[in-house]
């Protein structure tokens, strides 16, 4: 959603993503869920964070 967002924001590619006319809805979208999708993202922030450790662990040995 966020990809899609940002990319209408005039762009030639935008503009053919997205009309005007949806940006509005699709940002009242992504602001009634956020609250929601918050803990989600914080969680994958930090499986990829431990990942990454994980993986840079392996390559050492």
């Amino acid at each position: 959603m966020v990809q899609v967002t940002a990319q209408a924001k005039g762009t030639r590619e935008g503009a053919c993503l997205m009309p005007p006319s949806l940006i509005r809805p699709m940002m009242e979208l992504i602001r009634a869920n956020v609250d929601e999708l918050e803990p989600l993202m914080k969680a994958l922030d930090q499986r990829a964070y431990e990942k990454g450790f994980e993986d840079g662990r392996t390559v050492s040995q």
